[in-house]
């Protein structure tokens, strides 16, 4: 998977993080509107993270230490995009 192929982030299990989307004016990159979701994946279970609103995007990792896989997929009036991330909680 190609989280796992991604440099390794180390938190504490519970550690509050947040989704922070910056504007690219040059590219025409415009965030309004968007939507995201945010899933840890372990081995082929999928963690839904709940974020504390529709425009914070802040929450807190599982309290289970382990290898995850982060993934953050997000759609704008421009079209979709991913993020995937190496996590390990421990």
């Amino acid at each position: 998977m190609l989280g796992n192929e991604q440099r390794k982030i180390t938190l504490l299990p519970n550690e509050s993080a947040q989704i922070i989307l910056l504007e690219n004016k040059e590219n025409g990159g415009e965030f309004t509107k968007e939507t995201m979701k945010i899933s840890l994946w372990k081995g082929n279970e999928e963690i839904e993270l709940t974020t504390k609103s529709s425009t914070d995007y802040s929450f807190s990792f599982p309290s289970e230490p382990g290898q995850y896989v982060l993934e953050v997929n997000f759609r704008t009036s421009n079209g979709r995009s991913q993020y995937v991330g190496n996590i390990n909680l421990k």
